[in-house]
């Protein structure tokens, strides 16, 4: 869940959401990469509070740090599908 390899999720493209395109093929039985409001794994990568993708690093903020809940920010969304996942697998 999340990012493993360059691209998080493993796939090429636009939005690195392509299944036709591999990053690192048969490494891995399945991809999960929760984009949640980021859209794609692309905007997951540079995502930062409330979906907000940074588009152009110089004319955006690098980093944040606001007050919410961890689901406000992308590896929010990757840790709670991580744990879901984990309990799902308990079963």
């Amino acid at each position: 869940v999340g990012k493993v390899s360059h691209h998080p999720g493993g796939r090429g493209g636009a939005d690195w959401d392509d299944d036709k395109q591999p990053e690192m093929p048969d490494s891995w039985d399945r991809h999960l990469l929760p984009a949640g409001d980021w859209q794609h794994p692309r905007g997951w990568m540079h995502g930062l509070a409330n979906g907000e993708i940074r588009k152009n690093a110089k004319d955006m903020d690098v980093f944040q740090a606001l007050e919410g809940p961890d689901e406000i920010y992308p590896d929010g969304n990757s840790v709670s599908e991580g744990i879901r996942q984990l309990k799902e697998l308990a079963d």
